[in-house]
């Protein structure tokens, strides 16, 4: 099982680790009880950063280590996601903003969009849920752990709330930030070999100027 911090001397030791390598893409998702981020509740934060092993942070409950971990979020460094408007919503709720990202939704939507000179990937209905685009790229992951999560109930309202998080559910975290990485390797280098880089650039951080 990976493992899953809940203190702020934790938060602390990753954000140092994490800092001391500001060249190094961080991949990042969340768990959540359910889409309404201000009804709802955030269940776990999980990040890594380059090949070390993926952190799965239990911040139920625990505002302190969430904000104990915004300078990761608001120091610069390259953030890796899929639908960050989604995960973004919820650390606003803590006062974090994120400041340098790489949507690997957006940018599949950018690849899919144009200049690949074929009639299916032209097509605007393809589903682009991180399922989906994992499946599209030959990368397997399993979305079946996420239901625990929200399924029959909204896990805030159920017994399980003040348990421990089941290993399946620890290691399912974890695996999105494998998954992220592999995804959005394979997507820097179609961008690129597309000169698609800037577009994605420019739609993932409106303003920015790659380079």
């Amino acid at each position: 099982m990976a493992p899953v911090y809940t203190t702020v001397k934790q938060a602390e030791r990753v954000v140092s680790a994490y800092l001391s390598r500001p060249n190094e893409a961080v991949y990042f998702d969340t768990e959540t009880s359910g889409k309404r981020y201000r009804e709802d509740r955030l269940v776990t934060i999980q990040l890594m950063q380059g090949e070390r092993a993926a952190v799965v942070f239990d911040v139920r409950d625990r505002p302190e280590v969430v904000k104990a971990l915004a300078p990761i979020f608001e120091s610069g460094i390259l953030l890796v996601g899929h639908n960050l408007k989604f995960d973004g919503n919820w650390l606003l709720q803590y006062g974090i903003r994120l400041k340098r990202v790489f949507d690997t939704q957006l940018a599949e939507q950018v690849i899919y969009g144009r200049g690949l000179g074929d009639e299916e990937r032209k097509r605007n209905d393809l589903p682009m849920s991180l399922l989906a685009v994992a499946g599209r790229r030959g990368i397997e992951m399993s979305k079946g752990e996420r239901e625990w999560f929200f399924k029959p109930a909204p896990l805030h309202e159920r017994p399980e709330w003040n348990q421990p998080l089941p290993s399946e559910q620890v290691d399912y975290a974890a695996k999105d930030s494998t998954v992220l990485r592999d995804i959005a390797q394979q997507q820097r280098a179609e961008l690129l070999k597309r000169k698609l880089m800037p577009v994605a650039i420019g739609i993932c951080e409106p303003g920015r100027r790659p380079g």
